[in-house]
């Protein structure tokens, strides 16, 4: 999921939120459970598929950091 504005809350696997503002993005491997939410109007474009490699846009270390796995 990539912010295109606003702002996010997601949680994922550690069940800690994060906030992720406009320009950022987020990655979950398939079956891991997740939540995302906004308290205020947020624009987003999420791709979901089955050969989807997060490493060709965004480096292991941002991945990390932003989704705490």
């Amino acid at each position: 999921m990539l912010i295109m504005d606003g702002e996010a809350v997601v949680r994922g696997c550690e069940d800690v939120n994060k906030r992720l503002g406009k320009g950022k993005a987020v990655f979950w491997q398939q079956g891991e459970g997740h939540e995302t939410f906004s308290k205020h109007k947020m624009t987003a474009i999420v791709i979901e598929g089955k050969e989807l490699d997060p490493a060709a846009w965004m480096p292991q270390a941002e991945m990390e950091e932003e989704i705490g796995c």
